[in-house]
């Protein structure tokens, strides 16, 4: 189990015992949803969990940024002339108003490994609108991203930290006119940084929508790679 030593004094699966206090017991939403993935070895039923083409989904100890456990979302290696995409990730649905704000405020390591495939690590979606989160395009740069639709497309002018925790919101004011998103993240200088974009962030009058924590690859993949998920907060209004 590792600690990255970016989130000094915070406690990590090395550190966890049964006196361990469960995170969603003092952060849970009024109006929402959070999940620490530590009470029990299955997924949350409340999160519907898809994994295809060799993905898979898993509550894991090999990594934890609270108490014991977090939520591994792994893929495969896919080439191009193969399947050339595969999923793992779970969701649950939010409920906003017309204009309404969602957000998603989660621990997420990010492997490594992953520098040039198109993968989608979070994101939340309304109707029938592209996954609005943190993306890499098949290059080494990450991007705020609707992709494949890229209606929106804000690259991160400076790398998130990968290979350690890094605590990320994602909001996102979802409107046909005046929308506004915003992703807060650690960088790979271990400061805070927010990429932002201004504009129409909703297809239409719809008010369902999901949030989701994994990958989904929509092209090749150049390695298997995982990335865990942890103390989960997703509040909509």
């Amino acid at each position: 189990m590792t600690d990255s030593g970016s989130d000094s004094g915070q406690r990590d699966a090395g550190d966890a015992d049964a006196g361990c206090p469960a995170f969603c017991a003092t952060h849970g939403p009024a109006k929402g949803a959070c999940a620490d993935f530590d009470e029990s070895a299955a997924v949350p039923k409340a999160w519907k969990v898809t994994a295809s083409d060799g993905g898979t989904v898993t509550i894991s100890m090999a990594e934890a940024f609270s108490c014991s456990s977090s939520l591994s979302s792994a893929l495969p290696m896919e080439s191009i002339s193969s399947v050339g995409s595969a999923d793992a990730y779970a969701a649950i649905p939010f409920i906003t108003q017309d204009d309404g704000i969602v957000s998603l405020d989660l621990e997420v390591y990010l492997p490594t490994n992953d520098t040039m495939s198109y993968v989608s690590f979070f994101a939340l979606v309304q109707a029938d609108a592209g996954p609005l989160g943190l993306q890499h395009h098949a290059d080494a740069s990450w991007y705020l991203s609707d992709g494949p639709t890229i209606t929106i497309d804000q690259q991160l002018t400076t790398p998130p930290l990968v290979g350690a925790w890094n605590h990320m919101t994602l909001t996102v004011l979802f409107s046909r006119t005046a929308g506004t998103a915003s992703l807060m993240y650690e960088g790979d200088d271990h400061a805070p940084h927010t990429v932002s974009f201004s504009g129409p962030t909703s297809p239409g009058a719809a008010a369902n929508g999901e949030a989701f924590v994994g990958m989904i690859a929509t092209g090749a993949t150049e390695g298997a790679f995982t990335a865990y998920y942890d103390n989960v907060v997703l509040t909509s209004e």
